[in-house]
């Protein structure tokens, strides 16, 4: 039990029983890049670290961790571990998930931008993406997008699920 860091220089966990702070740097070879961008842990207990090349995850039941040679060379913006045990990649060019069946990637355009700026699931479990030019929603099914006609500001920094549900954006 402790918190999980994301850092320029590789990531860090402080764990509250022991009271100490562990560093994962430049040794721990299945970290893609020390630049980590994002950093969550799924329903399982797996971190996943996003980095500027790639994506890496350390499993409960390993010390060591491993590199997705799927994302190679993709820079992550943001995860999103979802309730149906998916986990989203946000990119500079598009979106991925990774789920029981495999591997799925979309490109989300709004205007001209693939660039993920932040993912969120819905209490509904539907999919929120933010971009620069707008939102998508993601039903499982098909995509909806919100754009500059919509919102006061198209530009998603962060999308945000708050405790009744309520889905909240911070625009540029």
């Amino acid at each position: 039990n402790g918190v999980w860091f994301a850092t320029r220089n590789g990531i860090s966990f402080y764990s509250k029983a022991d009271l100490i702070l562990y560093t994962y740097g430049v040794e721990h070879t299945g970290i893609p890049d020390m630049k980590v961008t994002a950093i969550t842990v799924d329903n399982s207990g797996t971190v996943w670290a996003g980095t500027e090349t790639g994506v890496g995850f350390l499993s409960l039941q390993d010390s060591v961790w491993s590199n997705i040679s799927y994302m190679d060379s993709r820079h992550v913006t943001d995860i999103e571990s979802t309730s149906d045990l998916s986990v989203w990649f946000g990119t500079r060019n598009g979106l991925s998930v990774i789920s029981y069946g495999g591997w799925a990637s979309y490109i989300i355009e709004l205007g001209s931008s693939a660039n993920v700026t932040s993912i969120e699931e819905s209490g509904t479990g539907d999919i929120w993406v933010g971009t620069p030019n707008g939102i998508s929603v993601f039903n499982g099914q098909s995509w909806s997008s919100y754009g500059s006609s919509e919102l006061t500001d198209p530009y998603i920094n962060v999308i945000y699920k708050d405790t009744s549900g309520k889905m909240w954006c911070g625009t540029a």
